[in-house]
């Protein structure tokens, strides 16, 4: 790998970590499913736009039939992720996501029955097991739990859970993604899958909304217009990356970015406890993603 898609992958990543924080920051303030509608309807000018700069193809029904499953999962991917880091803590809620690469391993063993080898089950196990000790973290406490500290951790157990499907999606999405790429440049795949996600959404919750719920406070409208951006990048910077790196370089790099992030953002800006505990496992689940990746 060349040092410029290193750079991109890089970028990508730290985007991404942006994305995370920002969710976080609009999940304290607003409906999940509102969020993610604001988010892809803004996000759907900005690659039309970039069109301009791209030359867009006719697609085959081939590419619509998987842009729509890819679709569908991310309606229920972005929602779950929204609902999760409000449950959870994010230093907690983002090193889950590390089990996407696992699940895309194994997914691959069971339904196209690609050998799993040493190297890679060494990491499948490195990351479980980290796993399971960020799962013991969770719902470890200091004394007797009162109710209210009982109730807390309810919530976050249901995060956590959560933040499972998201990643259990997310296994699934880049393979879509990398298909579709082979027809479409990236603003016009990136432009169907912002603006069929927010159809969806706004199909399935037109009953619940009214104009009042557009009137947002200013410091929801900063962190909208930032995440704004930083997903566009993001998205942009991804699919461009599939075209020249396999999905696991990326997807390797990307997490481990995002474990640092979430550990950094928690303790910075939601004053999460960062502790020896946290460190261990993001650095035990960075070195199993690249053993199971690379």
């Amino acid at each position: 790998m060349n040092l410029q898609n290193f750079l991109v992958i890089a970028f990508s990543g730290c985007m991404w970590a942006l994305f995370d924080l920002s969710r976080k920051k609009l999940a304290d303030q607003l409906n999940p499913v509102f969020i993610v509608i604001l988010l892809m309807a803004l996000q759907t000018p900005i690659f039309l736009t970039m069109s301009f700069w791209d030359q867009w193809s006719h697609p085959t029904l081939e590419y619509f039939a998987f842009a729509f499953v890819g679709i569908l999962l991310n309606c229920f991917a972005n929602v779950m992720f929204l609902a999760s880091v409000r449950l959870a803590p994010l230093s907690l809620a983002i090193p889950v996501l590390s089990l996407t690469p696992v699940f895309s391993a194994m997914g691959a063993y069971l339904f196209l029955r690609e050998p799993l080898s040493l190297q890679q089950i060494f990491g499948i196990a490195m990351v479980v097991s980290a796993m399971m000790y960020l799962g013991k973290i969770a719902f470890e406490s200091d004394g007797e739990a009162g109710p209210i500290q009982v109730h807390l951790k309810s919530d976050v157990g249901r995060g956590l859970m959560m933040m499972l499907g998201v990643s259990l999606i997310w296994a699934i999405t880049p393979v879509l993604d990398k298909i579709c790429l082979m027809s479409a440049p990236a603003s016009q795949h990136a432009f169907v899958q912002c603006a069929g996600i927010a159809f969806f959404l706004i199909f399935y919750q037109i009953k619940f909304l009214s104009f009042s719920d557009f009137l947002l406070k200013a410091r929801a409208r900063g962190w909208l217009v930032a995440s704004v951006a930083v997903a566009s990048l993001a998205l942009v910077s991804q699919f461009w990356v599939m075209r020249l790196v396999s999905i696991g370089i990326f997807e390797s790099l990307k997490r481990s970015i995002g474990l640092l992030a979430s550990l950094s953002f928690g303790y910075l800006f939601f004053s999460e406890p960062l502790n020896l505990k946290k460190v261990s496992v993001a650095f035990i689940l960075g070195t199993g993603i690249a053993v199971l990746l690379l």
